[in-house]
């Protein structure tokens, strides 16, 4: 979804309740890169129930070898005062360089144990056409289950079908199967998948539904699921995308339908790309604190008066004076802001600064 130019540093995720409260932080990812622009780190700090102050929660660490292949990923918990690895994948590729195994470890006793193992196939058009599940009892791989992959002349995948197999991997029974529509520049336009309910009854379990811009950048994704085993299936949620002029992702606002018009608990995922004004020059770094923040903030390093200047994601910025190098945030409304101070003829960089309540 990002862009090769551009990727995110942060992105801040808020919630409420309904359309007529304000928006309230939940989360802060935080995400780091490798040289070659590949997803190293994704680091969620979450609002403490409590203090309502942002806490580590989880990390997500990605490894990579010499062709920029995965080769581990590792999810860890966060558990005071040291993060504590839950789970990883490890990853095996064949001689075309294409992903041949995924070994999946747990790790709540303190030793890794192999739990699941995924082997994938692929046809001469190097398309993946299977994929062979196995579960580890006691030493052993038994097979699972077995996914097979079809696809059309354009090379989009028009159906899944996940299947039962016996002791010697041999396919005996379909359980699930996953359908796909596309538009016609190619750009999937609807997923469905069926559970099989019955001899030879399939039934709608969810669908997804997408729309796209005059761009061709993804415009709407609609849920819908069997809420009630109805066979009928209900909106369950939607998400709308927003992008910056250079195309580069803006905002995800997801909202759960319970009702029309749009109510329910609703969430949004905002992306920021730096966190400094590139266009002002190179300027000197001071910290503003606390921060997170709520009512009054300090800035380090300033002991007399100046302005303190505040920007939000929208692109307004609010000017707030400071006495003694401190400033009242109270009247804003919580959120992210970039950071500046100015004093006299000088401005410095204050960073990000998260106003939350």
């Amino acid at each position: 979804m990002f862009s090769q130019a551009q990727k995110p540093v942060q992105a801040l995720l808020e919630d409420r309740n309904s359309d007529t409260q304000p928006w309230e932080i939940y989360s802060l990812l935080l995400y780091t890169y490798t040289g070659a622009d590949s997803l190293e780190t994704l680091q969620q700090n979450s609002r403490d129930g409590l203090s309502g102050a942002l806490r580590p929660s989880f990390l997500e660490t990605s490894v990579f070898d010499a062709q920029n292949r995965k080769t581990s990923w590792t999810f860890s918990m966060m558990e005071t005062p040291e993060w504590k690895d839950q789970r990883r994948n490890l990853y095996t590729y064949n001689s075309d360089g294409l992903l041949s195994s995924r070994l999946l470890q747990y790790n709540y006793t303190g030793t890794w144990e192999d739990r699941f193992r995924y082997d994938y196939e692929y046809d001469q058009n190097q398309q993946k056409i299977r994929t062979r599940i196995f579960f580890n009892d006691s030493g052993n791989w038994k097979a699972s289950y077995t996914e097979l992959f079809h696809y059309d002349g354009f090379g989009n995948l028009i159906n899944c079908i996940k299947a039962d197999t016996d002791s010697l991997g041999t396919v005996t029974d379909s359980t699930f199967r996953e359908f796909y529509t596309y538009t016609l520049f190619n750009k999937i336009q609807t997923r469905l998948i069926e559970f099989k309910g019955g001899p030879g009854g399939w039934i709608p379990q969810e669908k997804y539904s997408y729309t796209y811009n005059l761009g061709g950048s993804l415009n709407t994704l609609l849920k819908q699921v069997d809420m009630y085993g109805d066979q009928v299936l209900d909106d369950e949620y939607k998400v709308l995308y927003t992008y910056n002029p250079d195309g580069n992702p803006h905002q995800e606002t997801y909202f759960h339908l319970e009702a029309s018009p749009l109510s329910g608990m609703q969430q949004r995922l905002t992306y920021f790309y730096t966190l400094s004004n590139e266009e002002s020059g190179p300027q000197k770094t001071l910290t503003v604190y606390p921060n997170p923040a709520a009512e009054l903030v300090q800035a380090d390093g300033i002991t007399g008066n100046g302005t303190l200047l505040l920007s939000d994601l929208y692109g307004h910025t609010f000017q707030l004076s400071l006495q003694n190098g401190r400033a009242d945030i109270s009247a804003l409304a919580a959120g992210m802001y970039i950071a500046r101070i100015q004093q006299k003829e000088q401005t410095y960089n204050g960073g990000k600064l998260i106003i939350a309540r």
